[in-house]
């Protein structure tokens, strides 16, 4: 498939003026161009494979400012996903390990000298 990314202005079989917004699926027929004219279209980047970004009407800027803009929020909304606060977890009296040489001794311990 190929999707034109700019208006692509032509005429159609009767000589009428037309025009193929950017986003909209094109082939040679449907632009009435001979497969030099098309391959010409794609070389230029007029047409291709790639289909064109959604953007809304209002967005002022190129397609590749607009696919920017939105890889860039995705970024920012993945890093804030990073910023939670940690689970407080507190540390247990020993390592886990079963000898003693981690326990916090009690005033109630005697202690070796």
């Amino acid at each position: 498939m190929y999707y034109a990314w700019t208006e692509i202005r032509g005429a159609d079989s009767d000589g009428n003026a037309t025009s193929i917004k950017a986003g909209t699926e094109v082939t040679p027929a449907s632009l009435n161009v001979s497969e030099e004219e098309f391959a010409e279209l794609v070389a230029a980047r007029s047409v291709r494979t790639t289909s064109y970004p959604d953007m809304p009407e209002t967005f002022q800027g190129s397609p590749k400012d607009f696919i920017l803009e939105k890889k860039r929020k995705e970024l920012e909304e993945l890093e804030d996903s990073f910023d939670t606060d940690p689970v407080y977890e507190p540390e247990s009296e020993t390592d886990g390990n079963d000898d003693d040489s981690n326990v916090v001794p009690s005033d109630d311990d005697e202690v070796d000298e």
